[in-house]
């Protein structure tokens, strides 16, 4: 269970949505089987604490199972104090980022946008207006997916 407040999960769950919106996709939060498990962990376990830049989350897929989608809330609030920005902002980005691995064909990060694997000033100041979004390219791979998950 995660210590994250209740108060910016919620924030970040309308965030993300809003964020899938954007590119045609709806999302529709359930615990059905076969849905991507989308979960907030306080802190990232083992040998990701030691990574030289800060961890965020984590994607799997496994072969079998559902797909999911770790997010460390501790590593998203110390992020969202170093930037003076809203926890719900970065918790939002980042789960749209480790979800957009699991809709995306291939696990590859991007030069920029919400897809880049490490965000830098820019990209923590678009997510905190709320427009760190997926390129055009990736958002037609999305779409074109998406129905697998549901």
């Amino acid at each position: 269970m995660s210590g994250a407040p209740t108060a910016v999960v919620a924030g970040a769950q309308r965030q993300l949505d809003a964020t899938y919106e954007s590119i045609g996709v709806a999302v529709r939060w359930t615990d059905q089987p076969g849905a991507i498990l989308l979960i907030v962990r306080d802190s990232e376990p083992g040998t990701l604490r030691s990574a030289p830049q800060p961890i965020l989350g984590v994607s799997i897929r496994a072969a079998q199972g559902s797909p999911a989608a770790y997010v460390f809330y501790r590593r998203a609030e110390e992020q969202a104090n170093r930037y003076g920005i809203d926890r719900a902002a970065v918790l939002a980005a980042t789960m749209a980022h480790e979800v957009g691995h699991l809709l995306l064909p291939t696990p590859r990060h991007a030069e920029r946008g919400l897809m880049r694997a490490c965000w830098d000033d820019e990209e923590f100041l678009r997510a905190a207006r709320g427009v760190l979004r997926f390129s055009p390219d990736e958002a037609a791979l999305i779409r074109s997916r998406v129905g697998e998950f549901r």
